[in-house]
């Protein structure tokens, strides 16, 4: 299994795949059969990519999270293709999905974004930090982040269901 000339920056597995992505000097995606270790397929973005995220919703599906916009990428016969979602002026640094269809991005400006994954529209967003959000760990009742420190939050979804 090679590909990536540079250093990989994420990845992440699920439904059969691997993804992985190499650093901001090559920006590289790869997509691996997980089970035959094989390169399904290759694409180069002209954006730095920080996470690498595979959909536990779409088979085929995953999301990478860079500066100010998220790539919305699907395989289908062997090829890539993505969209941009953006948001603008803000350093995307990590993604997670969680229960519900819902998607959660920490940002370089402790900025806490809920997006759901049906149009990818911002739902909720919570100043959680003025640190970096670094990582995020999504429970069924709670969501787990770090910037700075550990914090745990009741479920963001949880607040949008109350509406």
């Amino acid at each position: 299994m090679s590909f990536h000339q540079e250093a990989i920056q994420s990845m992440d597995l699920g439904g059969g795949i691997l993804v992985s992505v190499a650093s901001q000097k090559e920006c590289s995606v790869v997509v691996w059969d997980s089970s035959k270790y094989t390169s399904l397929a290759t694409s180069y973005t002209l954006d730095r990519i920080n996470r690498v995220r595979v959909s536990p919703f779409q088979p085929n599906h995953f999301l990478t999270v860079g500066y100010d916009q998220l790539q919305v990428w699907k395989l289908e016969d062997r090829e890539l293709f993505y969209y941009d979602v953006f948001l603008k002026g803000e350093e995307l640094l990590c993604a997670e999905y969680v229960s519900g269809g819902y998607l959660a991005i920490g940002c370089q400006s402790g900025l806490l974004s809920v997006l759901d994954t049906t149009h990818y529209k911002t739902v909720l967003q919570l100043q959680v930090s003025n640190s970096p959000i670094s990582n995020l760990v999504s429970h069924p009742d709670r969501l787990v982040l770090t910037a700075n420190h550990v914090f745990y939050l009741d479920h963001p979804v949880a607040a949008i269901a109350k509406g």
